[in-house]
């Protein structure tokens, strides 16, 4: 959601998955269904995935980094 009162770009989302000891087992990055937000404006990411590890137990997302 746009809670400020100009558009913002909505950046990638970097999902990672972690195994019993927190070591990164699988990660990949995703979109929203938009790529910018008007005001008031809100939008959701909806993915599926098949090849998910097995050992998989935590899972952790953020805002991939534009800068780079």
């Amino acid at each position: 959601v746009n809670s400020g009162t100009t558009s913002l770009p909505v950046p990638p989302v970097v999902v990672e998955l972690r195994d019993q000891q927190d070591r990164l087992i699988f990660s990949w990055t995703t979109r929203a269904d938009k790529n910018e937000l008007k005001p008031g404006e809100e939008t959701s990411i909806n993915e599926s995935r098949l090849d998910i590890p097995k050992n998989a137990e935590n899972l952790s997302l953020a805002f991939a980094d534009q800068d780079k």
